[in-house]
């Protein structure tokens, strides 16, 4: 005979406060996560990929903060030419396909998206530079400056120019760097 004896512990886990952005349908995975699709060949893994990317294309991921984050989808497959089924994909640039997998490509792209987040981090730091002088009067911005070299600093790389007036990054919201935003092997 089996007895059932029910446990009798407290557990409370301390939730992470991380501001990852989620899909606004409440029903996929949380990110960030890893997923290995292997299966047989003709059985749908490419199909059901792109499905899940699409859906997240469609429904949009949200921070807690409502910010909309964009996908950016790197896909590396030899079969790449046989499986039109990518061009559905609003998240695949041309950039981002690649036929043949070697450490340097893979090393390459960590680099792009390393390149790509310092971009996006340096041009947020301008505008939050530039909303901190916009308002102030002229006669005391060198009392402020000197205060403030840093900011000074920020500013001078792009001479003081409206952030609307210097180059925008690639991406405008980058989420920490812990791998791939959006990343498919096949």
């Amino acid at each position: 005979m089996i007895e059932e004896v029910p446990l009798n512990f407290e557990f409370n886990p301390k939730n992470s406060k991380l501001n990852y952005p989620q899909c606004r349908c409440g029903q996929c995975p949380q990110f960030y996560w890893n997923l290995l699709s292997v299966a047989s060949r003709g059985s749908g893994k490419t199909y059901n990929i792109c499905k899940l990317i699409k859906h997240y294309e469609d429904n949009k991921l949200v921070d807690n903060n409502g910010k909309i984050h964009h996908l950016r989808t790197i896909v590396i497959s030899p079969t790449i030419d046989a499986n039109p089924i990518f061009k559905n994909l609003k998240s695949l640039d041309e950039t981002d396909i690649h036929d043949n997998y070697s450490d340097e490509l893979l090393q390459s792209i960590v680099d792009d998206i390393k390149k790509n987040k310092e971009e996006t981090e340096a041009y947020n730091k301008y505008i939050e530079a530039y909303k901190k002088v916009v308002n102030i009067k002229e006669n005391k911005l060198n009392a402020f400056f000197e205060t403030h070299p840093d900011i000074y600093d920020i500013l001078k790389e792009f001479n003081f120019e409206d952030p609307d007036e210097i180059p925008k990054p690639k991406y405008h919201n980058f989420r920490r760097f812990d791998g791939f935003s959006q990343c498919f092997f096949q």
